[in-house]
């Protein structure tokens, strides 16, 4: 139980990660900024 209860949670902040990073992806898109990779992305993130 203790080992679905971890899963879970890592399983939940895989998913608010790739979350974040889409939105970062779609607000710079919507600003005309071209994001071409993973780098340039972690370029923005604070």
């Amino acid at each position: 139980m203790i080992n679905y209860i971890l899963w879970d949670i890592d399983n939940t902040l895989l998913n608010f990660d790739l979350a974040e990073e889409a939105s970062m992806i779609n607000g710079f898109e919507k600003f005309g900024i071209k994001v071409t990779d993973e780098n340039a992305l972690l370029g923005y993130k604070k």
